[in-house]
């Protein structure tokens, strides 16, 4: 069954929360971001930046999930998981505009709003709060953080049960284990431990 995109409204909703979580733009802020965007559908698996290409936008999840992940000796490194409300993009390859080492992928049929660079760099020309947009990238690493942070597997699991319980319901132990930089069976002994104990 083909994904449907949601109505205009549905989508400005979910383009207004978004910016709340980032800063307290005004309505008429709001309103010149939600102008400035495209509203698209992602299927399942379809890749919106493929490694190689070079990122020059910024995307809204509005519904659905998208994954960050880099390829190497032919296997995946996941690095970043973005749902609904979230800003997503390859932070390198936007602020460089250089081609990513990274691709962008649907984990799940998926509605986003697209901003593309020289529309963002548009509104900041207009007004600098606008700022706001391009800092929301800062956090995100080329190499995950949590398996930066954290030496051993038990304590990048419990982080990652800290910050995103919500996780290990939505996405695929194989992703999950690669984000925390461990072996799936790993990762699903622990699973088991942290459900059963």
């Amino acid at each position: 069954m083909e994904p449907a995109l949601q109505n205009g409204s549905e989508i400005n909703l979910g383009i207004a929360k978004a910016l709340a979580r980032i800063h307290a733009f005004s309505q008429e802020q709001v309103d010149l971001v939600i102008d400035s965007t495209k509203s698209r559908l992602l299927k399942k698996h379809e890749v919106i930046l493929a490694k190689g290409q070079i990122c020059n936008f910024i995307m809204i999840v509005i519904s659905g999930s998208l994954r960050l992940f880099h390829s190497a000796d032919e296997k995946e490194h996941t690095l970043n998981f973005f749902s609904e409300h979230d800003f997503a993009a390859d932070h390198e390859s936007f602020v460089s505009q250089k081609p990513s080492m990274n691709s962008i992928e649907a984990l799940e049929d998926s509605v986003i709003s697209i901003i593309n660079i020289h529309q963002l760099h548009a509104l900041i020309s207009r007004n600098q709060v606008f700022f706001a947009i391009g800092r929301v990238m800062e956090n995100w690493t080329k190499s995950t953080e949590l398996t930066a942070q954290f030496a051993t597997p038990q304590v990048r699991f419990e982080k990652l049960m800290q910050l995103h319980p919500e996780w290990i319901l939505r996405f695929s132990q194989i992703h999950l284990a690669s984000y925390l930089g461990m072996a799936p069976e790993t990762f699903s002994r622990m699973k088991r431990k942290s459900l059963f104990s």
